[in-house]
């Protein structure tokens, strides 16, 4: 059979019953060993049920460090009190909360992801109490050792760190933060971050404004606000 004896679909007989010719049907008709659509789908259904579960299982396990179930520690007792003014009484936070971050310090205690060769030091965050003191002093507490030093890797005990505490708030629809690491948190030095005025008056939504530590950062630092926290170490 030469190559033109094949019919095209177009010029293939419709059945009597008027009935639409299906591509698949044509196909197996001059190609008997081509496999249906139909067949296909399945097989590839199959192989995605199959295949992706024990994929996702693979890459955990050569994860090496899949995050543990990480523990609060009960007898936490280093309480700091974080104060955060807003020098602008125009600019009011709603829909406040507030976050600490900690992160393992010691990755002598962490096993090396397989084939990248590195390793990935555990972080945690938590919700942190906050109190909005008046229209523009908020505070938030944080325990700098809220977590439980463990073996979690059974490669000897992981130390944590308090990393950062941040307050997040909404300002006429757009989302602001602030946030004091714990270099000053330790210390009680002011952390104080600048804002531009200019934001306010910006349209809703977008991404959350977090400030700058240097009003340098700005075009006009003639128009800015700040939001200055400071930190007091409280005994439990």
């Amino acid at each position: 059979m030469q190559l033109n004896d094949i019919p095209s679909i177009a010029d293939s007989n419709p059945p009597s019953d008027g009935r639409p010719v299906h591509v698949d049907a044509l196909i197996t008709r001059y190609v008997p060993i081509a496999p249906r659509r139909s067949v296909l789908k399945g097989l590839l259904r199959r192989f995605v049920q199959v295949t992706v579960p024990g994929l996702f299982l693979s890459l955990a396990a050569c994860g090496g460090n899949v995050d543990p179930n990480i523990q609060l520690n009960p007898h936490a007792s280093m309480r700091y009190e974080l104060t955060f003014t807003i020098d602008d009484p125009a600019v009011v936070l709603e829909q406040i909360e507030a976050q600490g971050n900690y992160q393992v310090s010691n990755e002598a205690c962490v096993p090396m992801v397989p084939v990248s060769g590195v390793k990935k030091a555990p972080i945690k965050t938590l919700p942190l109490e906050v109190t909005a003191l008046n229209r523009s002093t908020y505070r938030v507490i944080v325990f700098s050792d809220a977590l439980r030093d463990e073996d979690y890797f059974g490669m000897g005990v992981c130390h944590w760190s308090f990393v950062a505490a941040t307050l997040r708030g909404q300002v006429s629809g757009k989302a602001l933060s602030s946030a004091v690491f714990s270099d000053d948190v330790y210390s009680g030095r002011p952390s104080t971050r600048y804002y531009s005025r200019a934001w306010l008056t910006g349209p809703a939504g977008g991404l959350t404004e977090s400030g700058s530590t240097s009003r340098d950062t700005y075009h006009d630092p003639g128009n800015l606000f700040t939001i200055q926290a400071q930190a007091l170490e409280v005994s439990r």
